[in-house]
């Protein structure tokens, strides 16, 4: 598949109306890149002319097998997987990296997270998943580089940022917990965004087992120089209030930085800030109470 190809899709489909259907768009990759334990495409972003897709693995897999080993009838009559035979890190977990070139339409793999001992001294993944990637010029980066931190297991609880100036070759940059103070460090970040040339993070898994998807510490860091390790506080710890569990997404609109939140007892919230002076900034919040469609 080529540029054209998708070009000339577009321009045969755009007389379907203003919004866009399904025809109107191409599958460009398909079965987990050929390895069904690559089940979520978690992060993706445009680097040095190509698409880059971080992949998270084996999830129901991994969670069938847990299931089994702790309470087999918690399965129900019908696991969507099948559930893998062994323990639970005879299981490959290793995430991977993937590259896309649009002139081709070729994928290539350039990354596959490496073995580390983990904390009971046996083998396991670096990295499950990548839920984060982004490209960013710091001060000390020549050039922009991708910055892409890694989601570690329970035997490898805090995550450590990968950086690669060429697309190829990645090598660890941070201190484990990616260089962010105590108590705040995570097993995975989530929101991961460049905003007036600062880059912000904030934290998607905490230390403890089986919540993937609560931080521990709602909090959003920011930095200029990911490589140096300094790492400030972006906000005031969950926002000032604690049923703020996580923070979901970031994203910039009309030179404001937006802060979604998870608040599973009063709803979501989303916050805004113009990210001026020195952090933590000012922040407000423009949407209260899961935007009244209940928590």
């Amino acid at each position: 598949m080529s540029e054209k190809n998708i070009k000339d899709t577009a321009l045969k489909h755009r007389h379907i109306g203003f919004g866009l259907t399904s025809a109107q768009f191409l599958k460009v990759a398909c079965n987990g890149f050929d390895d069904p334990y690559n089940c979520y495409p978690h992060a993706m972003t445009w680097f040095n002319e190509h698409l880059y897709v971080g992949t998270t693995r084996a999830n129901l897999h991994y969670r069938g097998r847990w299931r089994a080993e702790q309470k087999a009838e918690t399965l129900g009559e019908i696991w969507p997987v099948k559930i893998p035979e062994g323990g639970l890190f005879d299981i490959d977990l290793r995430a991977q990296i993937w590259r896309f070139n649009v002139e081709t339409g070729k994928w290539k793999k350039v990354f596959t997270s490496p073995l580390v001992t983990g904390l009971d001294g046996f083998e396991v993944p670096l990295s499950i998943g990548f839920r984060s990637i982004t490209s960013y010029k710091g001060k000390s980066d020549s050039v922009p580089a991708l910055y892409i931190p890694t989601w570690g297991s329970h035997q490898t609880p805090e995550s450590v940022m990968l950086r690669s100036a060429d697309g190829e070759n990645f090598k660890i940059v941070s201190e484990p917990g990616l260089g962010f103070p105590d108590p705040y460090q995570p097993r995975a970040v989530r929101a991961f965004y460049v905003f007036k040339d600062k880059l912000f993070a904030s934290p998607a898994a905490g230390r403890k087992r089986a919540e993937p998807n609560f931080s521990g510490y709602t909090v959003i860091f920011v930095t200029d120089d990911p490589v140096g390790g300094k790492w400030e506080l972006a906000c005031d710890p969950c926002f000032g209030d604690p049923n703020n569990l996580t923070i979901f997404q970031l994203v910039a609109f009309n030179d404001y930085l937006y802060a979604g939140t998870g608040n599973l007892f009063d709803g979501f919230q989303i916050w805004k800030t113009e990210a001026e002076g020195p952090p933590p900034f000012n922040w407000k919040k423009v949407i209260d109470k899961g935007a009244f469609r209940g928590k």
